[in-house]
Order: C-alpha cells, then sequence, then structure tokens
C-alpha cells in the first residue's frame, strides 16, 4: 500500500498541485501509519518535502527566504576539498561543509530563477530526516558573494563527526591504494547500495542531481578505525547544480568527466551551435554517472586513472573503457573477497 501511495503522490503529474492540497494528503498518509512502520514513515515525509519543495519552485514561491546567511559568520580555517570547502560557522563554533553555486552569463534575465533554485536546494537539506534513511547533510542557510558570481551552501556535520574534516571518495580511493587498507568486497557492496538508492529515491522526488562524481562521495575517517570503516557510512553531496525534473527548469553545464558522452557533446554545441543542438539533462544521465563511480568502487581505481591514456571522442572513450573493465573485472571477486 505504502509503495502506490508513495508512487501516486511523487508522480510527475502531481508536480504543480497546491501545498495546501499536498499537506493534506501527507498528513493523511503519515498519520496512518504505526510506530512499527516509522522509517516508511519518515521516508515518505522526506521524499513528500522534495516534491513540495519542486512545486514551490514552479510556482515562484518565495516563501524560503529565511535561510540566508551572513558571510561574515563563516570563518576560517579553511580546508580545500575541491568543488567543496570546509570551514567554521562562527555561531555554533562548528565545522561546516560549504558547497558552491558559481553563476555565469548564462543565468542573465534569470536572476530571480537562480535564486529560487538556490532556495530550493537550501530548503530541501534543512528538513529533518533520519540520516539511516537518506545519508545527506542538513543545510543551514546559503550566502552570497556577488563578486566571487557564487552562493555558499552551507551544511552541518553528522553528529558523530562533529568538527572533523572529510574526504571525498577520490581521496579515499588514492588513500587506500594498498591491498589491505581497502573496504572488503562485502563493504563495497554498502557503499554501491547507498549510491543506488539515494539516485532512487532523489528521482523519485521529482528531482535531478546532475553532478554525481567521486568528488561528490564524502566519508569521515576521523570518526572511525580507518577510511575502509569510515567508507561504510557516505554521504551524498554535490547538489549545487540539482533541479527539479521539469522541461521549462533552466540548467547550466556541470562538470563534464561523469557525463554521458551525449550531455557531453553540449560542450561542443556550445562552441558550435551550427552542428549540434543543445541536450537537456535527463534521469538517464544520472544513472551513467552513478555506473562511473560504480566501476571506480568495484576497481577500487579514480576514473581518471583510467582513462588518461585513452584518446579519441567521448563516445569512443567509452567504449575502450568497457573493454578495460571487461578485463580487469574477470578477477574482482576473488582479488577482493576475505
Amino acid at each position: 500500500m505504502f509503495d502506490r501511495l508513495e508512487e501516486t503522490l511523487l508522480s510527475k503529474d502531481n508536480l504543480a498541485q497546491s501545498r495546501e492540497a499536498f499537506d493534506s494528503i501527507q498528513h493523511a498518509v503519515v498519520s496512518s501509519y504505526s510506530s512499527s512502520t516509522e522509517q516508511f514513515r519518515q521516508r515518505f515525509v522526506y521524499l513528500a518535502t522534495m516534491k513540495s519543495v519542486a512545486s514551490a519552485m514552479l510556482r515562484q514561491d518565495h516563501q524560503t527566504q529565511g535561510l540566508k546567511l551572513d558571510r561574515e559568520f563563516i570563518k576560517g580555517p579553511w580546508f580545500d576539498l575541491g568543488p567543496h570547502a570546509v570551514g567554521n560557522l562562527e555561531l555554533n563554533r562548528v565545522y561546516v561543509l560549504i558547497e558552491y553555486l558559481t553563476y555565469e552569463g548564462t543565468w542573465n534575465s534569470r536572476e530571480d530563477e537562480l535564486l529560487e533554485r538556490v532556495n530550493a536546494i537550501a530548503s530541501l537539506r534543512n528538513e529533518s530526516v533520519s540520516e539511516s534513511i537518506f545519508p545527506i547533510l542538513r543545510c543551514h542557510g546559503y550566502y552570497h558573494e556577488p563578486a566571487r558570481t557564487r552562493f555558499g551552501i552551507v551544511y552541518q556535520l553528522p553528529t558523530e563527526a562533529q568538527n572533523t574534516v572529510p574526504i571525498n571518495l577520490l581521496t579515499a580511493l588514492k588513500m587506500t591504494k594498498s591491498r589491505t587498507l581497502q573496504p572488503s568486497l562485502t563493504q563495497s557492496f554498502k557503499i554501491a547500495s547507498a549510491l543506488v538508492s539515494h539516485v532512487l529515491s532523489f528521482h523519485r522526488g521529482g528531482w535531478l542531481h546532475r553532478s554525481i562524481s567521486a568528488f561528490n562521495i564524502i566519508c569521515f575517517p576521523d570518526a572511525f578505525p580507518s577510511v575502509a570503516a569510515s567508507l561504510t557510512k557516505p554521504y551524498f553531496v554535490g547538489f549545487n547544480h540539482s533541479r527539479v525534473n521539469d522541461d521549462n527548469e533552466y540548467s547550466s553545464l556541470t562538470e563534464m568527466e561523469y557525463q554521458h558522452p551525449v550531455y557531453q557533446s553540449n560542450t561542443r554545441a556550445y562552441t558550435d551551435d551550427t552542428t549540434n543542438a543543445i541536450v537537456r539533462f535527463r534521469q538517464e544521465f544520472d544513472y551513467f554517472s552513478v555506473g562511473m563511480v560504480l566501476i571506480e568502487i568495484a576497481l577500487w581505481r579514480s576514473l581518471k586513472s583510467m582513462t588518461e591514456k585513452i584518446e579519441g571522442s567521448p563516445e569512443e572513450m567509452l567504449v575502450e573503457l568497457q573493454k578495460k573493465v571487461c578485463i580487469a573485472g574477470k578477477d574482482i571477486y576473488g582479488r577482493r573477497v576475505w
């Protein structure tokens, strides 16, 4: 019954329904479940929240302005994590993770939409939800840096990892090159399962991630006995390029390394718009990115290390990568079970 209700409520056809109707359906469903199904209840509430925020965005709902932060409250020390940084929230004297959403000329005349997008991303992750259901960080809010043409979206770190510095999966791969330091096959399955489950839930909530990569999966090794152990509780970040899955939503290009060859053609279309049409991002492209990360987890190697010597177009590189994976995968099971 729960699955049918979830599917009905979160279907794309219901995206534009009013907040009042949406809240009444959510309340009726949530109230009908007992404590024995608490996980299902939490899951439904959070997916419903995702849909509610998506609906608010499409209606240009401006009721989410309370998440704005003063940039002056974010202090050093600063730790660089590639597309992210770790700073100190002076108000609480705790470390926070900061994601940057940098905007460029393509957002000209779309300022209101950009602000709505930032508000929606922050609002979606500001909701309380069990980390065992959705392994994402809770959002404190966001600030604007006009001089750098970017927003900073600020997240609190998990309770068990307060004031520790996270690392991303790419760094973890480099730190655990020795086989004795790598996760077991069972641990790798847990990481892979968490990734797939998270993306599926995100899509069912009516959103596209658009930036799935080893950069955007983090763990907290200082809070665990080892890097491998910390990877059994990964957190998913990189929502600065996320958007509602709707044909009228605007998108800017994202990092291309993990993207589908068809979507990578957008870079060629932008440089020569007479030969290629712009391809809109869709769910299948997120699934492709998931596949690239699953390859990294299976082979315990970075995507870059597998593709850096391959030459040719993105399509040709994909064919060569598939050959490499087939060859390397033949003895993975035997090597990684202990």
